[in-house]
């Protein structure tokens, strides 16, 4: 594993973590959310950067930038899978997703 590739994926599921508990907390101001909720969340998004980066060996196609996108968007389905059973709620997939490709796009791009 390379350690700027773990870098780049680490800082884009931190910033996506803070992005999603902010928008979350906003979102919700009429719900009681409580810390470890978005603490969830937070966490969640920032297993997207760390799979990102330790699946840089995984091919599902053969050329950049095919590859990076898919193998984001199923990492940032496939982790996001959690939330989703944890409530209910499918608007957490797809932002998931968002973030995995953009994760690995950069991380592919920049990291390598």
């Amino acid at each position: 594993m390379k350690i700027k590739r773990l870098i780049i994926s680490l800082v884009i599921g931190t910033l996506s973590g803070l992005f999603c508990i902010s928008w979350t907390y906003l979102e919700m101001s009429g719900f009681s959310t409580t810390i470890q909720y978005l603490l969830t969340i937070f966490y969640n998004r920032l297993l997207i950067g760390f799979v990102v980066a330790i699946s840089e060996s995984l091919k599902i196609f053969n050329k950049d930038p095919q590859n990076s996108i898919s193998r984001g968007t199923l990492i940032g389905a496939v982790v996001s899978v959690g939330l989703y059973i944890q409530t209910g709620s499918l608007s957490f997939i797809t932002p998931g997703i968002v973030f995995g490709v953009i994760a690995d796009f950069l991380a592919t791009k920049y990291g390598s």
